[in-house]
């Protein structure tokens, strides 16, 4: 996908498509509720550091916007504004939130809840499965939005990959401590851009 959200020229070092992917044992709706609660993640994600609403949108609808400080896995704190742009929930659990980032990080991030289908019963033991999982994906398409970031990219292109799944491995823990469930080791992957 082209970028759509930078003005700036042609950069392909400066540019990623970051997945991560992990399994919660848990229903999708908490996981929603927790994703959806921007205030909330300074409290189980350890690199979040401030939230500040900038502008809330009626509850179920998209259009929340807030400025988030990060803090890199080495120390450095980087801000970046967040526009909610789609909010989808199934019946089934399957749940979609999207989302534009503009600031230091531009780009376009999705947030996929898949539930895990359960057999019916449990192998070998005849009993009927209660526990539920869920496939939690975080896709970021993103552009590094300041000049250095982008002078630097060739160079740091490992770096700045290491750095937002070492990100994203600390919010899955955060995620799991906060609600109570285990989650499996994230995996991680790129995509390359053209």
């Amino acid at each position: 996908m082209p970028s759509r959200y930078s003005p700036h020229s042609p950069n392909t070092a400066a540019r990623f498509v970051l997945i991560s992917r992990w399994r919660m044992t848990c229903p999708s709706q908490p996981i929603w509720a927790l994703l959806t609660d921007l205030e909330s993640w300074p409290h189980w994600w350890p690199q979040v550091s401030r939230v500040r609403l900038l502008h809330r949108a009626p509850v179920g609808e998209a259009g929340t916007h807030a400025a988030l400080t990060w803090r890199s896995p080495l120390g450095y704190r980087f801000t970046i504004e967040v526009l909610n742009t789609r909010r989808e929930r199934a019946a089934d659990g399957h749940c979609e939130i999207e989302g534009r980032s503009s600031g230091d990080l531009l780009g376009q991030g999705l947030w996929v809840l898949d539930p895990v289908p359960v057999p019916d019963q449990v192998p070998g033991t005849g009993a009927a499965a209660s526990v539920q999982q869920v496939d939690v994906t975080y896709r970021y398409e993103v552009e590094l939005g300041k000049r250095w970031m982008r002078i630097a990219a060739p160079l740091l292109r490992i770096f700045f990959k290491w750095s937002h799944f070492a990100v994203m491995e600390a919010g899955a823990k955060g995620m799991a401590a906060r609600l109570n469930c285990s989650s499996s080791q994230p995996k991680h992957w790129t995509m390359s851009q053209r």
